[in-house]
């Protein structure tokens, strides 16, 4: 339908200001076939096979390169095969394209801290935060995602403080959303290891 209206719009425009039809019809063409690949590439990844994600988002990238979303969802499916180093450039790029994505800094702070640079982790999470914080949103699973990442990073660095703010930051995951076991599970271990100091 979207497209029917688009190629309407380029049959009148086209007519009124001498445009190239040819050219435009190929544009258009080309924006739904890469809205059909972006959604393809999502069921990839939502069955699990990051390997024809990661194909199908580099194609896209290849079209529009300057898509942040679409940098997003190649760096998700390149850390989901273990590829951290092109997890963090793509959510890096996708960051320099919008720098207001609280998922990207969220998941890239995942990627920093699998990879053991928990101070740039911590600052990613934070950022994060710092994003959704705003009083017109109500906390939600992206909230409680970021507050595990933050605590989590937080109990591997586990320098002074760093269990008391991991503590709290499970206890808000866990506020948002009740039924967390991952963050009661840490939350459980951090607990523990302060216990035993």
């Amino acid at each position: 339908m979207k497209q029917l209206w688009i190629g309407g719009l380029v049959l009148l425009l086209g007519g009124a200001t001498g445009c190239d039809l040819p050219a435009i019809t190929a544009i258009t063409a080309q924006v739904g076939t890469t809205q059909q690949l972006f959604e393809r590439g999502n069921r990839a990844q939502e069955r699990g096979d990051y390997a024809e994600a990661e194909q199908i988002f580099r194609e896209i990238l290849r079209r529009t390169p300057n898509d942040a979303i679409v940098h997003y969802n190649l760096g998700n499916a390149l850390r989901q095969q273990g590829n951290l180093e092109g997890a963090i450039a793509s959510h890096r790029e996708a960051l320099r394209l919008n720098p207001n994505l609280a998922e990207t800094h969220n998941n890239l702070g995942n990627a920093l801290s699998i990879q053991g640079n928990l101070e740039e982790a911590i600052a990613s999470y934070r950022t994060a935060l710092a994003l959704l914080d705003d009083p017109a949103t109500t906390p939600n699973p992206a909230h409680a995602a970021a507050y595990l990442g933050l605590g989590y990073a937080l109990f591997l660095r586990d320098e002074p403080g760093d269990l008391e703010a991991a503590i709290e930051s499970y206890d808000r995951a866990i506020a948002i959303l009740p039924d967390f076991p991952q963050a009661q599970h840490v939350r459980t271990l951090a607990q523990e290891r302060l216990d035993a100091r």
